[in-house]
């Protein structure tokens, strides 16, 4: 029994970590065209929704681990934030080639002449450092006495 809750703790973890869009999808789906009209400021915004998200769901599954009495270790965190940060390179390297799903978007709705690529690039460039800066947060604060395995 203490190893299947071993290994539903490192799924929960698993999952809280790369399904953490999913929360901030509806706020981000409403703003996501003010976002854009306000290029300035808007990569900083995602930023800051990253971290926020990223520090908040590593401390929703701690707790969620920690209810089941099962402690919370670095493998459990390592492994998704890797995926993650991987998730988000690949992203930023399609956005670099032209290639990125905003872009196409825009060609599928025939507004391609209001696609902006540096923008776009400066956005993937936030997600990826919003994530690694929410998961590099979130697992100091919140993994201080914990085991590797």
């Amino acid at each position: 029994m203490d190893i299947l809750i071993r290994i539903s703790s490192y799924i929960i973890a698993y999952l809280c970590i790369l399904l953490k869009d999913i929360p901030l999808f509806p706020i981000t789906l409403l703003f996501r065209t003010r976002l854009y009209k306000i290029k300035k400021i808007s990569p900083f915004i995602i930023f800051l929704f990253d971290v926020a998200a990223v520090a908040g769901v590593i401390f929703l599954a701690i707790q969620i681990i920690e209810w089941l009495d099962c402690q919370p270790s670095w493998l459990m965190f390592i492994i998704p934030g890797i995926m993650m940060i991987w998730n988000d390179r690949h992203r930023l390297y399609l956005a670099k080639k032209g290639l990125s799903k905003v872009r196409h978007l825009h060609e599928l709705n025939k507004t391609s002449d209001s696609y902006d690529h540096k923008h776009d690039i400066y956005m993937e460039t936030a997600h990826l450092i919003g994530d690694f800066l929410g998961w590099t947060i979130g697992t100091i604060l919140w993994l201080k006495t914990t085991t590797l395995l």
